[in-house]
């Protein structure tokens, strides 16, 4: 059984991936800052860019903008997330179910 949550007008799933991006934010400054700043829906959202980044398949300035981000924080967010994604892709069990924003964008508009 997954776990979803609708997080600013997305669903997105509930994953160790996630939880351990939220856990690092007490330690990595853009993290927090994320969080702070934005929330928890938009960590997820960066999250579903951070796959493809770190795949190779998606541009950072890509991903920041599509974040609808200022592009230094975007790319920022995107580099604390890489390590995340590196992490917990081989101890995640679920993590197949993190939405990846190149095969299924977030439905949400990120734009601010």
């Amino acid at each position: 059984m997954l776990l979803t949550a609708n997080l600013d007008g997305a669903e997105y799933t509930i994953t160790p991936t996630l939880i351990e991006a939220v856990g690092r934010s007490s330690r990595d400054q853009d993290l927090g800052l994320v969080l702070e700043k934005h929330g928890l829906g938009k960590l997820a959202a960066a999250l579903t860019y951070a796959i493809p980044y770190v795949d190779g398949g998606m541009s950072e300035r890509v991903a920041a903008r599509e974040l609808g981000v200022q592009p230094a924080f975007g790319i920022a967010i995107l580099q604390a997330l890489r390590d995340v994604v590196l992490d917990m892709r081989a101890v995640d069990p679920y993590f197949e179910h993190v939405q990846n924003a190149r095969a299924h964008p977030p439905a949400e508009n990120h734009s601010e």
